[in-house]
């Protein structure tokens, strides 16, 4: 079955998105992900006047840094992510909602 035009569409929101959050350049995201680099090109440029500028401008506006401090005296987190340069901790029984609120600020998602 041929996909719709809004799912295409979508679907290469996403990617451009997820390639925006990768900090990679262009070629290596395209060749590290299967993505032809000329649809690449294509999509971004055919989303860049109107999807993708709203939601950089709505996701500019949102992004804060929380410094959290833990009263726990675990020496080691219960959880910890490392990625593109990035450490998040979270100690046992951690607030598991503003981690989520953290990871779709970093990937550009909703919240």
């Amino acid at each position: 079955m041929a996909q719709s035009r809004a799912s295409r569409r979508q679907e290469w929101f996403k990617k451009i998105k997820i390639w925006q959050a990768s900090g990679d350049s262009i070629t290596r995201w395209c060749r590290n992900n299967d993505v032809p680099l000329a649809s690449f090109h294509y999509w971004r440029k055919r989303l860049a006047d109107s999807e993708l500028e709203q939601s950089q401008s709505v996701s500019k506006e949102r992004l804060a840094f929380v410094e959290l401090h833990s009263n726990s005296s675990s020496a080691s987190p219960w959880l910890e992510i490392h990625a593109r340069g990035l450490r998040i901790a979270l100690e046992r029984g951690g607030d598991i909602d503003a981690l989520r609120h953290c990871l779709k600020l970093l990937l550009g998602l909703p919240c």
